[in-house]
């Protein structure tokens, strides 16, 4: 059998997918943060959460500096962000990106309901919703309502982001 180079990436992507969420569910979910006993390491994932709440509310009123400090800075990081677009990939490209799209708000409001979290030794995500109300240039409020996915890595002494994946929420047909 003939295998193309496109064909054995998709295979191993899959297989690197399966392995990943079955961690997560070896590591479980919560709705406050599991963080293993006995580790190594300082950082408490639930206090990095509650610093992220903080970055997106001063984000969305077009601060993007605590937001952008949450974020590892190494070029094999990744987001997927909630306006669409290419996938950006390395700290230059994302923190562009991200400087940008906070400048977009204006007077804006963040809200945050999780649905998930789990943090073991290295890695930690976060699931939730997220409803992030702006002005818009008419003056009126625009709504955006996302789904939300984060992956942080333990670096140092604290967990940074690596990816962020947001889309938006619609109702199901």
């Amino acid at each position: 059998m003939v295998f193309s180079k496109f064909s054995v990436m998709t295979k191993i992507s899959r297989i690197y997918g399966i392995l990943f969420l079955f961690s997560v569910l070896l590591v479980g979910s919560c709705k406050e943060p599991s963080v293993e006993k006995n580790s190594n390491y300082k950082a408490d994932f639930a206090e990095t959460l509650e610093e992220l709440e903080e970055a997106t509310a001063r984000f969305v009123v077009g601060d993007a500096d605590a937001f952008i400090s949450m974020w590892e800075q190494s070029e094999n990081i990744t987001l997927s962000g909630g306006f669409g677009g290419e996938i950006e990939k390395g700290w230059e490209a994302i923190s562009q990106r991200l400087n940008r799209v906070s400048n977009l708000y204006e007077q804006g409001r963040f809200e945050a309901e999780r649905v998930s979290c789990a943090a073991g030794k290295e890695i930690a995500y976060v699931t939730q919703h997220e409803m992030i109300t702006h002005r818009i240039e008419d003056g009126s409020d625009a709504v955006r309502n996302y789904r939300v996915t984060m992956v942080f890595r333990y670096a140092g002494n604290d967990w940074k982001l690596i990816h962020r994946q947001a889309d938006l929420h619609t109702e199901q047909e």
